[in-house]
C-alpha cells in the first residue's frame, strides 16, 4: 500500500534523490521536457512558491508531483491559454512529476495528480497549466486522462509545445467532436484553437497519436 502526502522540508534529501535517478535513467530530452533541477529550486517550492505531492512506499519517496506558482517577469502559460491577466493569482503550472522507475505501470501518477488537484483547491487555484510536446504519448495520456485540455499552444527555441489546461473547479467539461489533428501538427492546432475549439482526447486507435477536437460547452 501506498501513502500519498505533502513533502516537507525533511523530504529534500529523498527527494533530490529520487529526482536524479530518474534523470539519469531518461536523460535530457527536449521533448519529455526533463529538466535536470537543483536543490534550491525545490526549497523554494516547499517555501511557498508551490507544493509538492509525494508517493511513499513505507518511508521511501518513490514518487513526486508539484506544483509552482509562476512569479512577476517569469514565463506564464495562462498567457498562451488565453487567460486574461485577472486570473493569473489563481493559477500554477504543473511543472514535474516522476515515479521511481520500479514503481512504474501502478496508477502512481494519477494517484498523486488528483491529491494535487485536491491541494489546489485548498490553495484557491482555479487553474493548473502544463506544457507537453506533440511527440510525449505518455504525458498526453497522463494530462487527458486527468480532465486537461489543449488551449494554446507554445513557439520556443524553433520548437513548439503544447499547453494544457485544467479547470480545478469547474470539473469535466462537455466537448462535441469536430475534427482531429496529428499530435504534432502544430500549425493545424493553432488554426483550431484560433477558430474556439479546444484538443480534449487522445486517440491513439492507429497505431498514431492524434488529438480530437471540439468547441466547449458544460
Amino acid at each position: 500500500m501506498y501513502r500519498i502526502r505533502h513533502i516537507e522540508h525533511c523530504d529534500l534529501p529523498q527527494l533530490m534523490s529520487l529526482h536524479r535517478r530518474v534523470i539519469k535513467h531518461i536523460g535530457g530530452k527536449k521533448d519529455l521536457l526533463i529538466v535536470e533541477r537543483g536543490d534550491s529550486y525545490f526549497e523554494k517550492i516547499l517555501s511557498g512558491l508551490g507544493l509538492v505531492i509525494g508517493a511513499f512506499s513505507e518511508d521511501r519517496l518513490i514518487g513526486y508531483s508539484s506544483l509552482r506558482y509562476p512569479q512577476a517577469g517569469e514565463e506564464n502559460f495562462g498567457h498562451y491559454a488565453g487567460l486574461p491577466p485577472s486570473e493569473f493569482p489563481f493559477l500554477a503550472h504543473s511543472n514535474g512529476s516522476m515515479v521511481d522507475l520500479e514503481y512504474r505501470g501502478r496508477g502512481l501518477h494519477q494517484a498523486m495528480a488528483h491529491q494535487r488537484t485536491e491541494a489546489a483547491k485548498t490553495l484557491g487555484l482555479r487553474h493548473l497549466l502544463s506544457e507537453v510536446h506533440g511527440s510525449n504519448p505518455p504525458s498526453l495520456r497522463n494530462l487527458f486522462a486527468l480532465g486537461f485540455n489543449v488551449r494554446g499552444i507554445k513557439h520556443e527555441n524553433g520548437d513548439d509545445f503544447l499547453i494544457f489546461h485544467q479547470d480545478v473547479l469547474g470539473g469535466m467539461l462537455s466537448v462535441r467532436f469536430e475534427t482531429d489533428s496529428s499530435a504534432t501538427d502544430h500549425l493545424r492546432q493553432r488554426d483550431l484553437l484560433a477558430d474556439g475549439m479546444i484538443g480534449y482526447a487522445l486517440d491513439e486507435s492507429k497505431g498514431v497519436c492524434r488529438i480530437k477536437f471540439g468547441y466547449p460547452g458544460r
